[in-house]
């Protein structure tokens, strides 16, 4: 009998990721246009890059765009606002 891992982490299914998939690609709209960000959820934003912008090595820009999701790790704390 196989037993997995007892503190490995399950992964995706490719339904799981759908609903995500389409927000993306509805706020988005059809034509992206890069380092515009987007407004996903409270703390998740969707920054459109370059396609290997953050490689060594990218080479000539081909005109493909790639999606980074930018996730806040905590949220506001009313007791450290500062005014600008």
């Amino acid at each position: 009998m196989k037993e997995s891992a007892p503190m490995a982490t399950a992964q995706p299914v490719a339904r799981d990721r759908q609903p995500l998939l389409t927000q993306l690609r509805e706020a988005i709209g059809q034509r992206p246009k890069f380092d515009q960000s987007h407004g996903m959820a409270p703390g998740v934003f969707a920054i459109v890059k370059p396609f290997g912008v953050d490689l060594a090595s990218r080479g000539e820009p081909d005109g493909r765009l790639q999606v980074w999701l930018l996730i806040r790790p905590c949220g506001t704390d009313p007791t450290r606002i500062t005014r600008l």
